[in-house]
């Protein structure tokens, strides 16, 4: 069974880091912003994504460390991978709603962040 790849360029919203046994853990939240249309007009919405490095100390490339120092919040990445829905209860107790994307991709992208561009999900 293939499973569709998800591809789309977004926002860097938080990257964070975290030791759980000898793995490191980082995250790496991003924002697409797409249009969506409503009751006769365009809406600017937002997806949230959730992308996860994992590392041991004996990895010959530390790919959580990588995330880690190279990304910040605020930059323009191109995110790639296969999308799993993630429910949570957030703090207010509302539901919120997340995706994660398995074997992710993250690079920065080459395009200014005024460029049209970044308002679509490819």
């Amino acid at each position: 069974v293939s499973q569709s790849r998800y591809h789309g360029i977004g926002n860097v919203a938080s990257v964070t880091s975290r030791e759980v046994g000898e793995r490191t853990i980082t995250t790496v939240n991003v924002a697409v912003n797409y249009m969506n249309w409503k009751d006769g007009e365009n809406i600017k919405e937002t997806l949230w994504f959730e992308l996860a490095a994992f590392s041991r100390p004996t990895d010959k490339y530390n790919k959580a460390q990588a995330w880690a120092e190279k990304f910040v919040k605020g930059q323009q990445v191109h995110i790639s991978g296969n999308p799993k829905l993630n429910v949570y209860q957030k703090k207010d107790g509302t539901t919120g709603v997340s995706i994660r994307l398995d074997n992710p991709v993250i690079d920065l992208t080459q395009r200014p962040k005024n460029d049209e561009a970044n308002e679509e999900v490819f």
